[in-house]
């Protein structure tokens, strides 16, 4: 899934707390609902991510839910298009935004 990418983007939580997976997995989903609807989605897949915290004294592994993003280069050469740095255009895409921002925001 993941060939030919340079710099995958990791999405993981920004802490322990609670519902803090559930954040990232609403995020994922935001990802996978905007695949049927346009082709020109980022492949994304879940990972349980595992570490070991050196601030921690128990010295325990953490284990936490996150996704990987594919590098925006491929999804652009993949599409024949470009990254252009600095410009964004949402208008196609507010609607489906305006769903994953209720998604997550609930």
């Amino acid at each position: 899934m993941f060939d030919g990418n340079r710099n995958l983007k990791l999405v993981i939580p920004c802490s322990k707390a609670n519902g803090a997976d559930s954040d990232v997995i609403k995020e994922y989903l935001c990802y996978k609902l905007f695949e049927p609807i346009t082709p020109y989605a980022f492949q994304t897949r879940l990972v349980k991510v595992y570490f070991d915290n050196e601030d921690d004294k128990k010295e325990e592994e953490e284990e936490l839910i996150g996704f990987f993003i594919e590098d925006d280069d491929n999804v652009a050469d993949r599409f024949g298009g470009e990254i252009l740095d600095g410009k964004k255009s949402l208008e196609p895409y507010s609607k489906i935004l305006q769903l994953c921002v209720m998604i997550i925001s609930s």
